[in-house]
């Protein structure tokens, strides 16, 4: 029975001081919560970190090299370029013969410049 007792009064003092531990203390108690500023003149202890969750656990990627292209494709595939900016510059062409060149030509008087 002596050793009951005893388990007995141990748990009723770590039970007080897990009381007292949990109590707010002095000038702890009813503090206003740090602003961003302000904590960071604080010192570390002063108010609590939480503690960070675990990241989830990072997936292995496999890399899968492409076959490299062969000397055969890469040069039709550079002539299509120039093609597509023969297309453009005909486009452009047309462009300008219809409404004219406006880098060319000076800006016509307007009747609000006019009154000026």
């Amino acid at each position: 029975d002596a050793s009951g007792a005893l388990t007995d009064d141990l748990m009723a003092q770590v039970r007080e001081q897990e009381r007292r531990k949990a109590e707010a203390v002095g000038k702890d108690y009813a503090a206003r919560p740090a602003s961003y500023k302000g904590s960071l003149s604080l010192k570390q202890d002063r108010f609590t970190t939480r503690k960070r969750s675990r990241s989830p656990a990072k997936r292995d990627v496999e890399f899968v090299e492409l076959e490299k292209p062969k000397e055969g494709t890469l040069a039709t595939t550079s002539s299509r370029p120039v093609q597509m900016s023969r297309e453009a510059e005909e486009r452009r062409r047309k462009l300008v013969e219809t409404y004219g060149d406006a880098a060319s030509k000076s800006k016509p008087a307007t009747a609000s410049s006019s009154f000026a």
